[in-house]
């Protein structure tokens, strides 16, 4: 019985050795990954912003010439668009009703096959109406895209020039002083970078 508690306490003493050979190691690892943190931390914050400026990019493209003029040769386009099916609207209603007046000289299967036939022509035509107004929309936005990447472009370089740190678009400040707004610069600017541009609507059928 001694015996067996002679070997108990030698097995405590040796497990609280390992014990605190494990807390230790444990404390070292812990000490090393904080000192490395403390680094890449350290390291991550170097950095300063000096100057920020703000703009309205949205407000910017909406009052630009470019904008602008894309508008209203997207909507000259649309004008003559309608005009073309506008006609196109007038023959259907024409073949509508000298089909309506064949009605009680044509066999109900010549009559019902011709049915058939104008609603699946006035069902493509419809299709068509629908796929040219998207057509546009497309075209329109694909515009609005490069003159909007045009105005980044304006404000990289002005940025660049002016060792201006940060930027931040309008929307995403809650507080500024209005002599940060860059706005108005950049719109002269794209003015002037697109002054002698020329637009023209690519339209692409959507699939």
């Amino acid at each position: 019985m001694h015996s067996f508690h002679r070997f108990f306490e030698q097995i405590c003493a040796r497990f609280q050795s390992v014990s605190a050979i494990c807390v230790c190691m444990i404390a070292l690892v812990c000490s090393s990954s904080y000192a490395q943190n403390t680094s890449l931390n350290a390291d991550d914050l170097n950095f300063s912003i000096q100057r920020v400026a703000i703009i309205d990019i949205g407000d910017v493209l909406r009052q630009s010439d470019a904008v602008g003029k894309v508008r209203a040769l997207l909507d000259s386009k649309r004008t003559e668009i309608q005009q073309e099916f506008a006609v196109k609207e007038r023959e259907l209603f024409e073949r509508e009703k000298s089909l309506k007046s064949q009605k009680s000289i044509l066999s109900e299967e010549a009559y019902r096959s011709q049915v058939a036939v104008f609603q699946a022509d006035v069902a493509e035509v419809q299709k068509q109406i629908q796929a040219t107004r998207q057509s546009l929309d497309n075209a329109f936005r694909d515009m609005q895209d490069q003159i909007r990447q045009i105005a980044v472009d304006l404000v990289t370089e002005y940025s660049q020039a002016n060792d201006i740190d940060l930027v931040l678009n309008r929307q995403s400040a809650l507080i500024f002083r209005n002599q940060l707004d860059i706005s108005s610069v950049i719109l002269e600017k794209l003015n002037e970078r697109t002054q002698n541009a020329r637009f023209e609507l690519d339209q692409k059928q959507s699939n």
